[in-house]
């Protein structure tokens, strides 16, 4: 039976990864950034950082469906023609546009699809592939001085800018989802982990296992994880930290840049889920592990009920196979669902109900969660103690 890799790369990669072209000659590692309406500084900066033995893949896109004489079409063009270091390929798909339903997700996938052939060729030397965007400070020690084990390993992260009201709206963001992936833990959910596109690495094995990247215009990074943690651990690294450039952006339908746009309350009115809902996920959690699904009952039965999980769990799956079937996307769904009985209220309060004594503002309670992201951890569902 052929490995994994081979099988991806001869079945499910994209065309620039089977018609590579030869490296003249061997790096350490590898890092993948797509880049669409990016400045030519970002690639300077992270060379510098990287150093000579990693080998930077920048895919150069743009939608098809953007005028050719637009600013952000020019700029892109900009970028390919200007991109050039020894340690530095790019991917034109200027050219040849991405089509629009597609977006980063494709972009991303091209990138570490070339990346993959590049260690299955031994042209690579550790088989990890490292994805960041183009808006990130990459930390010294970004990558590790010893080899990874298989699986996929997740940087912490903030949001930095030099504008105040940007950076307030960022934070808020940020909260907003350290608040989502908090409830989770709580929760007990093996997929409480944060999911974004600049802080993965993961094995050439792994990523192979589950068939790359989606092609999708947004939200990429959520999917491939959802997969991934179904096959392989995830490690929540403690240090370094990603520092991730806070911006308004529309170059996707919806994530951070679109979010960050759209808010306009002040830190008081800002909506996020209900703490409620995450005890409701809690007892959700229980009741899969323990497999006792009658011990659920109000609106957690109710909204499981709306899931299917009843229907699935009629023929008696594993407890493995339970938090499969309950994975990371239907956990969202979930707390989406339950908004019909506890709709959102001001985030800082929702935040106030983790701790006792919480912190008086919006700064000091991102500093808070930030600290408690940080402590390593590992999670996926091949992570999890069966009874």
């Amino acid at each position: 039976m052929k490995h994994p890799i081979d099988q991806y790369l001869e079945r499910y990669a994209e065309p620039e990864a089977r018609d590579r072209q030869r490296l003249n000659k061997r790096f350490r590692h590898v890092v993948v950034i797509p880049a669409y309406d990016e400045p030519v500084e970002f690639a300077r900066e992270m060379l510098s950082t990287l150093g000579p033995n990693v080998l930077m893949i920048v895919v150069v896109n743009v939608p098809d469906n953007i005028n050719p004489r637009s600013p952000m079409y020019q700029r892109s063009r900009r970028l390919l023609q200007h991109l050039s270091a020894p340690n530095l390929l790019t991917v034109d798909r200027v050219n040849q546009p991405i089509p629009k339903n597609q977006g980063v997700g494709l972009a991303r996938k091209i990138g570490a699809d070339a990346a993959l052939g590049y260690i299955r060729d031994g042209t690579i030397d550790q088989p990890y592939i490292y994805s960041v965007d183009a808006d990130v400070q990459l930390p010294n020690g970004y990558i590790p001085s010893i080899p990874r084990t298989e699986g996929a390993y997740l940087y912490s992260y903030r949001h930095v800018s030099t504008d105040p009201e940007v950076l307030r709206r960022a934070e808020l963001y940020e909260l907003h989802m350290r608040h989502y992936v908090a409830g989770l833990r709580l929760a007990g959910s093996p997929y409480a982990f944060h999911t974004l596109g600049s802080t993965i690495s993961v094995s050439a094995t792994a990523y192979a296992q589950v068939r790359g990247f989606p092609r999708r215009d947004a939200a990429e990074d959520f999917y491939f994880l959802n997969k991934l943690s179904k096959v392989s651990k995830i490690h929540l690294l403690g240090s370094p930290e990603i520092v991730i450039n806070a911006r308004t952006s529309h170059r996707v339908p919806f994530g951070t840049g679109p979010s960050i746009a759209s808010i306009t309350e002040p830190d008081d009115c800002y909506l996020s889920y209900h703490p409620q809902s995450f005890e409701y996920l809690r007892d959700v959690i229980n009741a899969i592990s323990t497999k006792n699904e009658d011990s659920l009952e109000g609106p957690s039965a109710t909204t499981m009920k709306q899931l299917g999980y009843f229907d699935f769990v009629s023929r008696d799956p594993s407890v493995r196979q339970r938090h499969e079937w309950f994975d990371g996307f239907k956990t969202l769904r979930f707390i989406h669902l339950m908004r019909a009985v506890l709709p959102d209220v001001p985030l800082l309060h929702s935040l106030n109900h983790h701790s006792p004594n919480p912190p008086p503002d919006r700064t000091d309670l991102i500093s808070k969660l930030r600290l408690e992201d940080r402590k390593p951890r590992i999670l996926g569902v091949p992570a999890i103690q069966y009874r």
